[in-house]
């Protein structure tokens, strides 16, 4: 019996990004469990065209689009992307954004509507990251708008990563001030596209993620003082905010997990790593997108408590510069993929004791080297696969 609604899928859907932590195969492998399994028959599903560029310059940028159309990607975009260029991967992205709108013209029409495929919520208007080139979601409301069918929609986003270009995109569609959400905090656990808090059963303002687009200079200003803060998380922050932000972590004596993305190559100055040496209790830190300046590594080095380092956007790291580390006696887990390294660094990775996943991207020492880390215990691979990792002390303030 066919199902009393359709199921958009193509094959094209996959990326082809080979062997990746992302797998774009998955999208096949869902279709062809549902058919497996009977729960559905090949009559289900319908096959999707793609999006064309008109519709996905409803969402992006002309710059963007360009980008992408024509592969004059730059490296801090690749970066931010995390998968490697290909025209095929385009096409797979505009084909997912058509099978998102359909799926929502489905939905129209029958009641329900499913796309096995799309979901990419990292897409900003002007960049992707995240593995996500483009953001289908916003791509379909907007199709849908511009064409008469809806007013408003709601997304409700069952990733456990916030949707954060999802919320970039609708970001003028909705306002908030911070500071009247730190007010309304202390009553109640709030959630919403630009916040996720959590708050401790005394009504304490304990973790706070902010999407790039919230986290302003006076935002930032407004959390002053917060000493029950444990964990601050943001999305890409412009460099003023940075600056701020600088001023405020002396005043987080009980910071523990922090994690920021910047764009903007000089958001981390010494100033700012001068800031982060002073918090103590800090176990997890990640700076994402932007460069890390040279001497930031005697400033870690002040951490007693670090037990996760990820600095993916360092691009030349000094020997001398990751001895630092061997004064961090909890490091376990270090990203540093965007990294090139003087063969002279073996060594001091072997000497960092309580090290025990090491994520270098596609840079390594060649076998034998790698045969001797993993002789040591040292497991290589991308820190972003955490499916059989050991709970870091940070993942329960974001659960």
């Amino acid at each position: 019996m066919s199902l009393p609604f359709r199921l958009v899928y193509s094959e094209q859907y996959d990326l082809n990004l080979g062997e990746h932590v992302f797998p774009s195969k998955k999208f096949r492998w869902l279709h062809d469990r549902l058919i497996r399994s009977r729960f559905a028959q090949p009559a289900d599903f319908v096959e999707p065209i793609p999006a064309t560029d008109e519709d996905v310059a409803l969402v992006h940028t002309a710059e963007w689009v360009r980008k992408l159309r024509t592969g004059t990607l730059t490296y801090q975009d690749i970066l931010r992307l995390e998968i490697p260029y290909s025209k095929q991967m385009v096409e797979a992205f505009w084909l997912a954004a058509g099978g998102t709108t359909l799926a929502a013209r489905l939905a129209l029409e029958m009641g329900i509507g499913y796309n096995i495929g799309g979901g990419f919520h990292h897409g900003f208007p002007g960049h992707g990251e995240g593995f996500c080139a483009i953001n289908d979601i916003a791509i379909a409301i907007r199709c849908l708008q511009r064409d008469g069918l809806i007013r408003r929609a709601m997304v409700v986003d069952c990733d456990v990563h916030h949707g954060n270009g999802t919320a970039a995109i609708f970001a003028g569609e909705k306002v908030i001030a911070l500071p009247d959400m730190i007010e309304a905090m202390k009553e109640q656990e709030q959630t919403d596209g630009f916040f996720r808090a959590k708050i401790s059963e005394h009504g304490e303002l304990q973790a706070l993620f902010l999407s790039g687009e919230f986290a302003k200079p006076e935002h930032f200003r407004a959390l002053a003082g917060t000493n029950t803060l444990e964990a601050l998380s943001t999305g890409c922050i412009q460099k003023a905010s940075a600056q701020e932000m600088t001023r405020l972590l002396p005043s987080l004596p009980g910071l523990k997990m922090l994690n920021v993305t910047s764009p903007e190559p000089q958001a981390w100055n010494l100033a700012f790593f001068k800031a982060i040496s002073g918090l103590r209790e800090i176990r997890q830190l990640h700076l994402g997108y932007a460069s890390i300046p040279v001497g930031a590594f005697h400033f870690l080095a002040d951490l007693p408590n670090l037990e996760v380092l990820e600095l993916p956007s360092a691009q030349q790291v000094t020997t001398r510069e990751l001895r630092e580390l061997q004064r961090c006696p909890k490091l376990t887990e270090l990203n540093l993929r965007g990294a090139k390294m003087e063969a002279s660094a073996m060594p001091v990775l072997l000497s960092l004791k309580s090290l025990k996943y090491l994520d270098l991207g596609r840079y390594n020492f060649g076998w034998a080297a790698n045969a001797v880390l993993s002789a040591k215990g040292v497991t290589l691979r991308p820190l972003t696969d955490h499916k059989d990792l050991p709970d870091s002390p940070w993942r329960p303030w974001m659960e």
